[in-house]
């Protein structure tokens, strides 16, 4: 063989040797590393509203869904609490008078005079003068007993209410009106009255009431109850 073609051997053996050492470090091609996302973290889910309850939320796949339910009746989505279901109010005195109290809006606030010149506020007592009805009458349209008195305009009158049984409710309203009556009547006779007299009734504040002008007045109160009505004095 001559130089020039063992020449063109070696450089062909040579070639090969790289072509086979090229192809062997070559490394294999791998895919893509798969990156996993979360898609809920960046977001917030709020609490909120559905009707009157209020809900908390959660991240499913990057959407907000229902959750669990916080508060029912929230007061942040509109609902309105009884803030005076726990609350009882107690009677209390103001000046000589005594007052009942109801709730309003969770504070006991004064309502009406249960008792004018009460002796539990400090006020001198008053001797009770018991007045004779000149009438009774019975009202089974409105389920009132009333009687009918003759008052002067300067009497204090107080009216004294007892429950007839043991299942009264309590305080009465004690209702008054003037009243002529065209009969006369005794104070032993009660009679059924299907009259309208009770259309003009207005409520005696405390159980206590003086008249503008002197007459004969009708005072009545619920058929549960008895009821004597008289006048006040100093002892």
């Amino acid at each position: 063989m001559s130089k020039g073609g063992a020449r063109l051997v070696g450089i062909f053996f040579l070639i090969s040797i790289l072509i086979i050492v090229s192809g062997c470090s070559k490394p294999s091609e791998q895919p893509p590393p798969v990156v996993k996302t979360d898609l809920c973290e960046n977001v917030q889910c709020p609490d909120i509203c559905k009707g009157e309850d209020l809900w908390g939320q959660k991240c499913v796949d990057g959407e907000c869904v229902d959750f669990v339910r916080i508060e029912p009746c929230s007061e942040k989505c509109g609902c309105i609490t009884d803030l005076c279901q726990r609350i009882k109010c107690n009677d209390q005195c103001r000046g000589e008078d005594l007052w009942t109290y109801k709730c309003v809006n969770g504070i006991c606030s004064p309502e009406s005079v249960k008792e004018k010149c009460s002796v539990e506020c400090g006020c001198a007592p008053k001797f009770f003068y018991k007045l004779v009805p000149e009438a009774r009458y019975k009202m089974p349209e409105v389920g009132i007993i009333a009687n009918v008195y003759s008052i002067r305009s300067d009497q204090v009158i107080r009216a004294v209410v007892t429950c007839r049984n043991s299942i009264c409710s309590a305080p009465p309203t004690v209702y008054y009106t003037k009243f002529e009556d065209q009969f006369v009547r005794s104070e032993d006779e009660t009679v059924e009255y299907f009259g309208t007299a009770w259309k003009n009734f207005k409520e005696m504040e405390g159980n206590e009431l003086t008249v503008d002008e002197g007459g004969t007045y009708m005072i009545g109160v619920s058929t549960q109850y008895y009821i004597e009505v008289g006048f006040l004095e100093d002892t």
